[in-house]
C-alpha cells in the first residue's frame, strides 16, 4: 500500500522543505512565522508519516527513521523537484540528517534547528529537567520520555504542561498553536522514542557529508546542551556554520521569528546567492 502525505507547498525558487519536530505533533508550529520565507524560495511544509494529517500505512507503521526517509523522497518526487535544503526541528533534525547521509545529491544544504547528532545524554538531562520542573511537569516530562502516552490526549496534555520548559518566555499565542491547532499523535510519539531515540547515531558519517550545513541554536534550550549538539556538529561537519538566538528557548522559530528568519536568509544568500536554481 503506498504512503500519503499531506505537504503545502508555497512560493518559488531555491526549495527549502521543513521537518517538524516532535516526534508526534505536526507542521503547524512553523506557521505562519515561517510563511514569509516563501517571498524568495519555495518552502515545504509536511506532516512525517503517522503524524498530523498523514495517516498511517496499514498494516504496520513500522516507526523507522529509513521509511521516514523513504516518504521524503516520494514527497520530492511528487514535487517535480531535483534537490532541495532540508530543514530540521529538533526530532526532524535526526531525519534530515538521516536523509541527508542517505540522499547528498538530494540534499543542496542542511539546516538543523534545535537538534542532536545522536541522544546519548539522557543521563545528564532528564535529572536536570526534572529538578526545574514542578510536580505536575515531572510527571508529564515521565509520560513523554518514560512511560510513553497512552493516546493522544494524553501526549496533547503533557505537552502542554512542558510548555514553559520548551520556552524561554512563554507568550499566549505559543500556548494557542499547541492548544488548538496542533495534532497529536501518540503512536508517532511512542515509536520513535522507542525505535529510534536511542539507536541512532550520525556522528561516524558527519565528517564526509560535504554540502554545507547551518547549525541553529537557541540561547536558552534546556533539552539541548550545547557540547552535545553545535560543538559537535562544528567538530566533525567540514561546511558547517553556527548561528546562536537569543532569548529564545526550544522554538527558536516561534519566539524569535525575525532573529531566526535572518539567520537562515543569510546564510542562504551567502551560500546560494541569487537564489540557486529551481522550480
Amino acid at each position: 500500500m503506498g504512503i500519503h502525505l499531506y505537504a503545502v507547498s508555497l512560493g518559488r525558487g531555491l526549495p527549502v522543505l521543513f521537518l517538524h519536530g516532535g516526534m508526534g505533533l505536526d507542521h503547524q508550529h512553523f506557521r505562519p512565522g515561517m510563511d514569509t520565507l516563501a517571498a524568495g524560495h519555495r518552502i515545504v511544509y509536511t506532516d512525517l508519516r503517522g503524524q498530523g494529517r498523514s495517516p498511517l500505512p496499514a498494516p504496520d507503521p513500522a516507526w523507522r527513521i529509513d521509511l521516514w526517509v523513504q516518504d521524503l523522497e516520494v514527497l520530492r518526487n511528487a514535487l517535480g523537484l531535483d534537490s532541495w535544503i532540508v530543514l530540521g526541528h529538533s526530532a526532524g533534525g535526526l531525519i534530515a540528517l538521516e536523509y541527508a547521509h542517505r540522499h547528498p545529491e538530494r540534499t543542496r544544504g542542511l539546516v538543523l534547528c534545535a537538534t542532536v547528532p545522536c541522544f546519548d545524554f539522557g543521563a545528564e538531562l532528564f535529572p536536570r529537567l526534572l529538578a526545574e520542573a514542578d510536580e505536575r511537569q515531572q510527571a508529564a516530562l515521565l509520560t513523554l520520555f518514560a512511560t510513553g502516552p497512552a493516546n493522544a490526549g494524553e501526549l496533547k496534555a503533557a505537552h502542554l504542561e512542558i510548555l514553559p520548559l520548551y520556552f524561554h518566555r512563554l507568550l499566549p499565542e505559543h500556548s494557542e498553536c499547541f492548544r488548538n491547532r496542533t495534532i497529536y499523535r501518540h503512536e508517532a510519539s511512542n515509536g520513535f522514542r522507542s525505535e529510534v531515540l536511542s539507536s541512532f547515531d550520525s556522528r561516524p558519517w558527519l565528517s564526509a557529508m560535504t554540502m554545507p550545513v547551518l547549525v541553529i541554536e537557541a540561547e536558552h534550550d534546556r533539552f539541548i546542551p550545547t557540547r552535545y549538539a553545535g560543538e559537535v556538529f562544528e567538530h566533525l561537519i567540514p561546511d558547517v556554520r553556527r548561528v546562536r538566538i537569543p532569548d529564545a528557548g526550544h522554538f527558536p522559530f516561534l519566539e524569535q521569528p525575525a532573529a531566526f528568519l535572518d539567520a537562515l536568509r543569510g546564510w542562504l544568500g551567502a551560500v546560494f546567492p541569487g537564489n540557486g536554481e529551481g522550480p
